[in-house]
């Protein structure tokens, strides 16, 4: 014990306060461990960690409201994965264990979209969602089904951060559609709900093959959401998933798509803001499309009035980080982010304090992480990736004008992903 002791205290002073505190929790000297991980830096590569042994330690003194801030500070900027996904399941059952009901079905939905077998979460999710009814909010046991209303729900198409998805069936035009149901905390946020009718208003208007139509916005048994074209394909994320890196023809032809779609959406005054693989479609007859025009800038504003776990931030521009005011250079660096991604394998900044990496840390060279990509895509990605706006593309036109130059130059492989 003397001798952890001392090398718990060696490596204190030697500033490597994670480690000592590692040490100290397993020699059971608590208020050593608690006061050294404190002392990690918000900046610093081990502050995720070291909020989550704070978190974990908390939670288990039920000291809650300290516990779900520093869970929440170890979940920050996360996507869920098999390494994320017990600390926002303990960040769930922080919640749940503090009687904050709503929030914790909102991340046990998170994590089951992730992994349905995730552990005990399918019966917790029932469990709370009976709990939060009983204390009033019939709402979160799902989505109204009374049989006079015009969207009639079929089923489950997916979950994320901006809602669920159902596949449903419009009965006044007898077509199927995407149904999204959005987050309770909308209706919250007067101002929000506002700007999101007022941004799908908008969002209505593109009609444009690589851009998923939006037909209809509004509330339907006491929720808010927005139906849009069903399309029959995958996002680009699970493609990247299930088959890694993405042959360059391929990102060429998608990217070609995307910056199209985003030419014809900035043409009209309209920004994205969440271009992200998750948030674009590849079709069956091989179209990329993008989704959820008209909601992020929504979705962010109730974010920011509520306690719900933002959204990642590893495809977030430098000026979206900070919270200046954008414009559509904006979309032109998450889709650099996102075109990196496809022809890696990987995003540019993926631990540590990837905010403060997208502000400060200069992105990997595309080509040093994929020797096989070829220079001129490479040099589209890291000129999209540039911190300031002015030194990116400054409109997805001038990538295509590059896109389809290296698509000439490339005719042996097959196209898309």
């Amino acid at each position: 014990l003397e001798d952890g002791g001392r090398q718990a205290s060696a490596l204190e002073q030697a500033g490597e306060h994670l480690s000592a505190g590692r040490i100290y929790r397993e020699l059971g000297r608590d208020e050593d461990a608690v006061r050294v991980l404190q002392k990690v830096d918000a900046r610093h590569d081990d502050y995720r960690a070291a909020s989550a042994m704070l978190g974990a330690f908390f939670h288990g003194k039920k000291m809650f409201a300290v516990a779900i801030k520093k869970l929440r500070q170890s979940c920050e900027g996360q996507d869920l994965s098999p390494e994320s996904a017990p600390l926002f399941y303990q960040l769930a059952r922080c919640y749940e264990d503090n009687g904050d009901v709503k929030q914790a079905v909102d991340l046990y939905e998170r994590i089951l979209a992730f992994d349905i077998q995730w552990e005990d979460v399918a019966r917790r999710l029932e469990t709370t969602r009976k709990r939060l009814q009983i204390e009033g909010d019939p709402e979160a046991a799902g989505p109204a089904k009374k049989g006079d209303e015009r969207y009639r729900i079929v089923g489950e198409l997916g979950r994320g951060g901006m809602g669920i998805v159902y596949k449903a069936v419009d009965t006044v035009l007898d077509r199927e559609v995407a149904y999204k149901v959005l987050p309770d905390t909308l209706k919250q946020n007067a101002k929000a709900l506002e700007n999101f009718l007022r941004e799908a208003k908008s969002a209505a208007q593109l009609n444009h093959p690589n851009i998923v139509t939006v037909y209809d916005a509004g509330e339907q048994g006491g929720q808010y959401y927005i139906a849009m074209e069903h399309v029959d394909g995958t996002t680009l994320k699970d493609i990247v998933k299930r088959k890694g890196i993405i042959k360059p023809r391929g990102v060429l032809h998608v990217l070609a798509q995307m910056c199209e779609a985003l030419e014809f959406a900035h043409a009209k005054g309209i920004v994205h803001r969440d271009i992200k693989t998750a948030n674009t479609m590849w079709t069956r007859d091989k179209k990329a499309k993008i989704m959820d025009f008209g909601l992020a800038k929504a979705i962010e504003e109730v974010r920011n009035h509520t306690t719900l776990v933002s959204g990642t931030p590893f495809y977030m521009s430098p000026e979206q980080t900070l919270g200046k005011n954008i414009d559509h250079r904006t979309d032109i660096y998450s889709l650099g982010v996102s075109i990196f991604e496809m022809a890696t394998g990987r995003v540019p900044f993926r631990e540590g304090n990837v905010p403060y990496h997208h502000v400060h840390t200069p992105p990997p060279d595309p080509c040093e992480v994929n020797p096989k990509l070829p220079a001129a895509l490479g040099r589209i990605i890291s000129r999209c990736l540039k911190k300031d706006p002015a030194e990116r593309f400054q409109t997805a036109g001038e990538i295509l004008v590059e896109v389809k130059a290296a698509l000439t130059r490339r005719d042996d492989e097959a196209a898309g992903p």
